[in-house]
């Protein structure tokens, strides 16, 4: 069985919110050594609010899709929503199962774990 539909594939090569933004505010690295995936997310904080993201990086299909996904997502959403998102949202937000490739996780993870910096790096208002 193939884990990526066509759609998955199709972001992995053209993401959204791929590259950087003017103006952030802060500026998140993420790697995953076991993978070799490295990302660089720039936000930019308007209070607790995520205003815009970017991103760059290399790395394996999961973690770039995963980025692209989950940034689209956190975009004008507040700080609070983004330490309520947990594994189960990540897969839900990815739309693949993972359960055969554990392994994987890390992949799927790097994005959330990376901008969860931003809950003790931004001021809350």
């Amino acid at each position: 069985m193939d884990l990526y539909t066509d759609d998955f594939i199709a972001i992995y090569k053209n993401p959204m919110k791929y590259g950087t933004i003017q103006d952030y505010t802060h500026v998140l690295d993420g790697n995953n050594g076991s993978c070799g995936d490295n990302i660089r997310i720039y936000v930019k904080m308007n209070g607790d609010v995520i205003e815009r993201v970017g991103f760059e990086g290399k790395g394996c299909v999961i973690s770039i899709v995963s980025t692209s996904l989950l940034l689209s997502y956190l975009e004008g959403k507040t700080l609070k929503h983004l330490s309520e998102i947990d594994e189960e949202d990540m897969y839900l937000l990815i739309g693949i199962d993972l359960s055969m490739n554990p392994s994987r996780k890390k992949c799927m993870m790097l994005p959330l774990d990376t901008m969860r910096k931003l809950l003790s790096a931004a001021p809350h208002t």
